[in-house]
């Protein structure tokens, strides 16, 4: 029986799963979302951009991206 790789997240209200040791800028790689001009949110708190290197993802937690578009 084959089991289950990871540690589920609940990404933008959706579960992911993402392999231990994950951190945020390696999330937004994998979702292929650049920092630029991106707000993370994980567990409430914004991410400030240098610590999205530091931050490592923990199991359940909840993780919300935004794109900031701009216009006029």
């Amino acid at each position: 029986m084959e089991e289950d790789v990871g540690i589920e997240i609940i990404l933008n209200g959706t579960k992911y799963r993402v392999a231990p040791g994950t951190t945020v800028e390696q999330l937004l790689v994998q979702l292929e979302i650049p920092e630029r001009g991106t707000a993370v949110e994980v567990g409430g708190e914004i991410v400030a951009p240098k610590k999205l290197r530091e931050m490592v993802l923990l199991q359940g937690q909840k993780v919300e991206i935004v794109r900031l578009v701009g216009g006029g």
